[in-house]
């Protein structure tokens, strides 16, 4: 008697983790995109109704600073960004908001000094915007008493790629796409 009430929790704790693994599976499935758009399946009187899901399209990419308004000047004077929107966040932060004319995104900046000093890790993030000409770029941050932190490296595509260091210590990557036909990019 004892080992057959063994028997049948044994087979009924089995038969459990067989279909929370097939549940799993199929929640791996819809994430990799191996299954159909939506999948329905009934277990244990339920019905669990699993859609895969996607963003639509990238709005902005943030970027906290000590020094708000020296950050703009920069982003809008040496770079041409246009500020299309300022304000305050429920929780105290001043925002800005940037963007460049070819772009749909924004570049938002932020100043909360109530989360303490920014401090930037060397290489941990940067933005990359497309300009027509690294040279004559180079001579516009020449004009304004600045210089490329490295490069340009120019390649036989005709593009090339520079980067330029924001005043928190962000960097900048600077892209001029290839000229040369077939080439499909920098």
């Amino acid at each position: 008697m004892f080992a057959n009430h063994g028997a049948i929790r044994n087979r009924h704790f089995y038969g459990w983790r067989v279909r929370l693994k097939h549940k799993f599976m199929l929640i791996h499935r819809l994430a990799a995109g191996t299954v159909e758009e939506e999948k329905s399946w009934n277990s244990e009187r339920r019905s669990i109704t699993l859609a895969r899901m996607k963003v639509r399209k990238l709005l902005h990419t943030r970027y906290r600073l000590n020094d708000l308004e020296k950050s703009v000047t920069f982003y809008k004077d040496i770079l041409g960004l246009e500020e299309i929107r300022r304000h305050k966040s429920p929780r105290g932060s001043e925002l800005v908001f940037l963007k460049a004319a070819g772009s749909e995104e924004t570049v938002e900046l932020c100043s909360f000094p109530n989360s303490g000093p920014v401090e930037v890790q060397p290489d941990l993030t940067h933005l990359a915007f497309e300009v027509e000409s690294l040279e004559e770029f180079g001579q516009h941050l020449t004009a304004h008493g600045l210089k490329y932190s490295d490069g340009p490296t120019m390649k036989e595509t005709g593009g090339g790629f520079a980067f330029i260091d924001a005043p928190e210590g962000y960097e900048i990557e600077l892209i001029q796409i290839g000229r040369k036909p077939g080439t499909g990019g920098y």
